[in-house]
């Protein structure tokens, strides 16, 4: 587990809040298992719906938007006693108070081990006990809300690799068509057993919309938006995101 360098002696843990949320929002995690890691604060942000975040993070993705983006995120940041409550215009960080093992697992290497992060967390400016408890990978808890206006590298605006337009839902079809069957190609060639299983839930969701006709054109000539494919798509990353979490479970 990479993490800050920073150590403060076991007298001051309790004044540190600066210091235990670098360390938390520095640490490494790979939830997705798919030898792409990134900080837990990169996370956060995508699942607080932060501006850029979602695209920087999975790239640029024709139909997802970003509240379907912050939904998978959340499910995976679940494992680790975490999750983005509010709305996207306030954020709210919700720290379980349960030493579950994915939180447990981010501290241990520090002086906040054991569960001591929850005293130091409290000193957060803005930091409150929740009022009622929150399921987290069937585990209920009770938490500390944070807003993320007390953690200012949370709301900073991501900026994308590189300068492209929104194209959510508004490619052509024949594109869709042509990407959709190259994609089904390489995991049938390609793909591991995992990988093959979780397209066999996936393919049924394109096998329908490639069977649709794709809609006219406005007439005032822009590209059609495909309303009906993006709630598909994003049915797709559910099961797709819900095969990733049963999967860590066992």
């Amino acid at each position: 587990m990479i993490g800050f360098e920073h150590y403060v002696s076991g007298s001051e843990i309790g004044l540190d809040a600066d210091d235990v949320i670098t360390w938390l929002l520095t640490q490494i995690i790979d939830p997705m298992r798919k030898g792409q890691s990134h900080t837990i604060a990169t996370w956060l942000k995508v699942a607080g719906q932060r501006p850029g975040a979602a695209r920087r993070l999975f790239g640029e993705d024709a139909f997802a938007g970003d509240a379907d983006r912050a939904k998978i995120a959340n499910r995976y940041l679940a494992a680790y006693g975490l999750r983005v409550i509010g709305s996207a215009e306030a954020p709210v960080l919700f720290v379980a108070t349960k030493q579950m093992a994915g939180l447990k697992a981010l501290f241990e290497k520090s002086d906040w081990a054991g569960g001591a992060w929850t005293q130091s967390l409290q000193r957060v400016p803005g930091a409150a006990a929740s009022t009622t408890s929150r399921y987290l990978e069937g585990i209920q808890t009770r938490g500390l809300e944070i807003p993320f206006q007390s953690m200012p590298s949370l709301m900073v605006k991501d900026t994308p690799t590189r300068d492209t337009p929104p194209s959510w839902g508004t490619r052509p079809f024949a594109e869709l068509y042509t990407a959709a069957n190259a994609l089904r190609t390489l995991i049938r060639q390609e793909g591991s057993p995992l990988i093959q299983s979780a397209w066999d839930e996936v393919e049924p969701f394109f096998d329908v919309i490639l069977a649709r006709p794709a809609p006219a054109a406005p007439i005032d000539g822009t590209a059609p938006r495909f309303d009906w494919l993006n709630e598909a798509h994003a049915q797709a990353l559910d099961a797709m995101a819900q095969e990733g979490a049963d999967h860590g479970q066992h």
